[in-house]
């Protein structure tokens, strides 16, 4: 009788004793229950923190595609007098479409032809072109339209300017490899043409904006625009 568990005691006593789980057991229940409850708070924060992080992000601005630059062009552009937007993409783009009345190469003519309506102000691009101030696209959209003149003329190196011209509508000049290109035409076109001061004389290791100067004036565009 004495080897059975609660024998030879009051039974309420007993039975509190047989009902009642040892002192161990109840400490690892209870570090069970908060390892569990740690468990869920760490897996519950990461998704809390994301969802709170990701509802302050703000949308991406859409790029315009007038101000996409193509990889080959060095970058500075929109440098002094040169406010107006230029083709960042080139000649090559299809919307340039060059000789039509609609498109991106139509309207900027006409805003730079308006903004080089005058002498003083012509002067004035030519200084900023041989400072490196004006986008080389500018600078090849002013050359293609002075040709148009210079070649009605015969004022443009015995055909050597509209050899040029057709050379840009081929994409000759595109990228970085393009504008020494057409640096190394612009000199040979400036030889075939009268020097007219005071960028009439050129060297060899000059900067594509004194060599375009150079072709300029001795097409004419001082006193005959665009």
């Amino acid at each position: 009788f004495g080897s059975r568990p609660g024998f030879g005691f009051p039974a309420p006593l007993a039975m509190r004793r047989a009902g009642r789980p040892a002192a161990g057991l109840r400490a690892k229940g209870a570090l069970l229950v908060l390892a569990a409850g740690a468990a869920a708070a760490v897996t519950a924060w990461p998704r809390a923190f994301l969802l709170q992080a990701t509802s302050k992000l703000q949308p991406l601005q859409a790029t315009s595609a007038a101000r996409l630059v193509d990889p080959g062009l060095p970058q500075g552009a929109h440098h002094g007098r040169s406010a107006v937007p230029v083709a960042r993409r080139g000649w090559s783009d299809p919307n340039w479409r060059w000789g039509s009345a609609v498109g991106e190469a139509h309207d900027l003519a006409m805003a730079l032809r308006s903004r080089l309506g005058t002498q003083p102000l012509r002067e004035a691009w030519l200084e900023d072109l041989v400072n490196d101030r004006v986008d080389v696209e500018e600078l090849k959209l002013a050359l293609g339209l002075r040709i148009q003149h210079a070649a009605r003329q015969g004022m443009d190196g015995q055909g050597a300017g509209w050899q040029l011209m057709q050379d840009m509508v081929a994409c000759k000049y595109e990228g970085f490899l393009g504008e020494q290109a057409l640096r190394q035409d612009l000199k040979q076109l400036g030889d075939r043409l009268p020097a007219v001061p005071p960028y009439g004389e050129v060297g060899a290791f000059d900067s594509l904006g004194r060599v375009a100067a150079r072709a300029l004036t001795g097409m004419g565009f001082i006193t005959g625009g665009l």
